[in-house]
């Protein structure tokens, strides 16, 4: 038996953080160790101030090593640990770990996990978010070589999310099957705001090394002033690729149906395209989207008014149309307050060109044409 220590040692573990010379940590160790020096035997401790970290098993030295052992917790308050513990963001909430670790050799990826991982009232606080991610819970059963998220939900602002699902083949290239469900959601949250952001870095990464199949359900939405309910989709990520189908929803008393389709490289602009069908939807829904009383436009465009609709009022009387578009970079879309010819972050905006397309059975009229419309009271 014996003790360890740290205090004057400066540490970097991953994924934690950087222990700076002068903070109290220690090990405590209690074991057998075999004639041989191959086997050992017995319980450690992990030392902090607010935290201990208790674990106990065999560990097998020599030309093969080997572990079998388990790490129990306990609940960790998570605003309570050292300040060089980071966590990725993680503030607060209550976290308990229970580990049953099994392995032989140096690569743990080989090794068999099992148990679970919770959270309770977690709290992420990240610069490049809208606001704070609250009321986070998770529970994570380990199985293996794969995982079960049970459960994990939280908030954003007024935005709220619920997600379940099976990842497999977890140290290799995972597999995820995943159901995403929200009460309410603000669209803009999904949008970045400067060069980079989280999910853009997380969608990335779940192309370039995951497959991953999701069915989305919302009950009720918003993007600015454009609201919508309904709304459901299905996503698939891989091999680069995120793909977003069978996209349906209501809005205003009409439909709404598309998909979108973007190639993902790691660190470099996205490219792909996205096809919208709508119906029955109000045209000034999508001029308030772009934050402008008035809207431009050129091109051969269909959607012409239906007869049975001649007695509704002038902005209701479109027909069902398509509009499908080739997207650079979502990340130029045009916010609200960007300057003329500008994407909003001071860079010049692509030329973006578009297709409108007339509805199936209707008859061209105007062919290519400039049209202009102004929203009432402009």
């Amino acid at each position: 038996q014996g003790e360890l220590g740290l205090t004057d040692a400066k540490l970097t573990l991953p994924s934690i953080g950087e222990k700076p010379a002068g903070a109290p940590t220690s090990i405590t160790f209690e074991g057998t160790l075999s004639r041989d020096a191959t086997l050992w035997a017995g319980q450690a401790e992990v030392v902090l101030p607010s935290l201990r970290l208790a674990a106990k098993g065999k560990m097998q030295f020599g030309a093969q090593f080997g572990l079998d052992g388990a790490l129990v917790t306990g609940p960790i308050s998570l605003a309570t640990l050292p300040d060089w513990i980071t966590l990725g963001g993680l503030e607060g909430g209550t976290l308990e770990i229970s580990l049953d670790i099994k392995g032989q050799g140096k690569d743990w990826r080989t090794w068999q996990t099992t148990g679970w991982v919770a959270l309770t009232n977690g709290l992420v606080i990240d610069k490049r978010l809208d606001g704070p991610v609250k009321d986070l819970y998770l529970r994570l059963k380990l199985v293996r070589n794969g995982a079960e998220l049970k459960r994990l939900t939280f908030r954003v602002n007024d935005t709220d999310a619920s997600l379940s699902g099976v990842i497999r083949n977890l140290h290799t290239k995972p597999t995820i099957t995943m159901k995403v469900e929200s009460s309410q959601l603000d669209v803009d949250l999904l949008i970045p705001k400067g060069a980079r952001s989280p999910l853009r870095d997380m969608l990335e990464t779940l192309a370039e090394s995951t497959r991953l199949v999701a069915t989305v359900s919302v009950d009720r939405g918003m993007y600015k002033q454009f609201l919508f309910s309904n709304l459901s989709c299905r996503i698939n990520i891989g091999d680069g690729v995120l793909d977003v189908d069978r996209i349906t929803g209501q809005s205003d008393g009409g439909n709404i149906a598309g998909r979108l389709v973007m190639q993902m490289p790691k660190q470099n602009p996205a490219d792909g395209e996205v096809s919208v069908r709508i119906a029955g939807v109000p045209f000034e829904e999508f001029t308030h989207l772009f934050g402008v009383k008035e809207h431009r436009g050129s091109g051969s465009s269909g959607g012409l008014p239906q007869p049975e609709r001649e007695n509704e009022p002038p902005d209701r009387r479109w027909a069902d149309s398509a509009v499908q578009g080739h997207l650079e970079d979502l990340e130029h879309l045009e916010p609200p307050d960007a300057a003329p010819g500008e994407n909003g972050f001071g860079e010049r905006r692509p030329a973006v060109r578009q297709d409108h397309s007339r509805h199936p059975g209707q008859e061209r009229s105007g062919g290519n044409r400039e049209y202009r419309r102004e929203q009432p009271g402009a």
